[in-house]
């Protein structure tokens, strides 16, 4: 009996230690880390993550208890946990500013994060009225100036499901804007433009003549060119220029003749010119190119 009574004590005392180490296990405090991925994109200026890296983010955390993000029906319902809490980054590892922030047991955490912008006026805004989710207002600086801005946020983390780190996946927010102008709609506000300067005037009769070219205008074009060489006054760079764009546009007309005599023209007066640049296209190479043609229609 008594062998029997110091088994069932022993029992009882390892099931009490076996219950004991679980209730303490659940209970230690547990670090929150953070862990980070952007996006691909194509825009300009762009923050990838090498990027962030060096400048760094911003987050911010709320405690909705056992309600998921989905189910919160007002801001009231969230408890703030981070609160414009600057986050840097020494390799391997994310650091956050002001301390060291733990799980809670259970309840869920909803984080919120932008990347420290470059330039341009950031503010963020707890959510509206009605509202459960902040926003932010950006003022994006000059064109030249401007850099990108990524965002990110992670919803209903809970320390069981998040022991290795909050994975924030960063994504870019602004938009690059591309405009397209019609060759027809570009070459009526050439027609109304007038200057007497002989470099932004040959320019100008430049792209009216790109304008009729793309309107297969062809005739037009090259009046265009001829205007461009005239207006320039024998600046090195815009004449050959024009006079290239010129041939080019009688080549196509298959006037090989005119095209090769013009060329020739380039080679002979302005020696140096490559249309794009060192290695670019050989006038010399050009101009063989169309006798050849010019032979060939005889």
């Amino acid at each position: 009996m008594k062998k029997v009574l110091f088994l069932a004590l022993a029992a009882a005392a390892v099931m009490s230690c076996s219950e004991s180490e679980e209730i303490e296990n659940a209970g230690q405090k547990a670090e929150i880390k953070l862990g980070t991925v952007v996006g691909n994109t194509t825009r300009a200026t762009v923050t990838d993550l090498p990027e962030l890296q060096k400048v760094g983010f911003t987050v911010y955390a709320y405690n909705t208890g056992a309600t998921a993000m989905a189910s919160v029906a007002t801001f009231d319902a969230m408890k703030e946990f981070m609160t414009d809490v600057k986050v840097t980054y020494s390799a391997p590892d994310w650091s956050l500013t002001g301390g060291t922030y733990y799980w809670p047991m259970t309840d869920n955490l909803q984080f919120f994060a932008y990347g420290n912008p470059g330039t341009g006026a950031l503010t963020y805004n707890q959510p509206a009225a009605g509202a459960i989710y902040p926003s932010i207002t950006y003022t994006v600086a000059d064109v030249a100036a401007q850099t990108d801005l990524v965002a990110a946020k992670a919803t209903d983390a809970t320390k069981a499901s998040n022991a290795s780190g909050v994975s924030l996946k960063f994504g870019h927010i602004l938009t690059q804007i591309n405009f397209t102008v019609k060759a027809a709609d570009a070459l009526t506000y050439l027609e109304a433009y007038s200057s007497e300067e002989s470099l932004i005037g040959s320019m100008a009769q430049t792209l009216k003549g790109d304008c009729n070219v793309n309107l297969k205008k062809y005739d037009d074009a090259v009046a265009c060119y001829e205007k461009a060489v005239k207006v320039a006054d024998g600046n090195k760079m815009l004449v050959p220029f024009a006079m290239y764009k010129k041939a080019i546009v009688l080549a196509a007309q298959n006037k090989h003749a005119e095209a090769a005599k013009v060329f020739e023209e380039i080679s002979n007066q302005y020696p140096a010119f490559a249309p794009h640049g060192q290695g670019g296209l050989d006038i010399q190479k050009l101009m063989e190119q169309e006798k050849f043609r010019a032979a060939g229609d005889k």
